[in-house]
């Protein structure tokens, strides 16, 4: 029986069945005392270089308004009247760029686990956070791309994605592999990276 609790999943849960799953959801916690509310949280307003939105619970059992944080950052693109109670408005979307820009380059199958970082001369405000306390850049491997992926990716223009290329160049079913092969953007933040069998999904 702790004060708070917050609890996520996939944001389809709060439609799912109707709604009802997530009314039940509610209702539980209600039975045991909580006072609970659900939001879809985009990773990317909080400084996250990824869009990734979850559905984010959180209930409390005292009596106060449940704290959902406040956006930070939000999409350039989009005319913002928001606000934060500070009086700042959100700073804009950290970008694929930004987080990845100064890792080494490597060709199919190369990296390692753990390895040092490069030394590089201008980092962004986000790399020099990411290398705060550590001299170690973990998990940099590049998937064995086949030279036919590699054929598609050179087609593809930075945003697109299986679907835009030529109709007899798509080499999986677009009904179900509709995230499959994408091709990320430099001035964006990362899509979310759909992961199969260990490995991202041609992202």
């Amino acid at each position: 029986q702790p004060l708070f609790f917050v609890m996520e999943n996939v944001a389809e849960i709060t439609s799912f069945e109707r709604g009802l799953v997530k009314q039940q959801i509610i209702e539980d916690f209600a039975k045991m005392g909580y006072e609970t509310e659900v939001k879809i949280l985009n990773s990317a307003n909080f400084g996250v270089p990824q869009v990734r939105k979850r559905a984010v619970f959180i209930g409390n059992r005292v009596g106060v308004q449940n704290p959902f944080p406040e956006k930070t950052h939000t999409d350039p693109r989009v005319p913002q009247t928001l606000r934060n109670t500070s009086g700042d408005a959100p700073a804009p979307y950290r970008t694929v760029y930004e987080a990845i820009s100064d890792l080494p380059h490597l060709e199919p199958g190369q990296g390692e686990d753990e390895t040092a970082y490069p030394l590089v001369h201008q980092l962004t405000a986000y790399q020099q956070w990411a290398r705060e306390g550590s001299d170690s850049l973990y998990n940099h491997v590049a998937r064995k791309h086949s030279e036919r992926d590699r054929k598609l990716f050179r087609i593809l223009e930075p945003g697109q994605k299986m679907i835009d290329l030529p109709k007899r160049l798509i080499p999986y079913r677009t009904d179900v592999f509709k995230d499959k092969i994408k091709k990320q953007r430099w001035d964006r933040p990362s899509s979310a990276i759909v992961a199969h069998l260990q490995k991202d999904g041609l992202m």
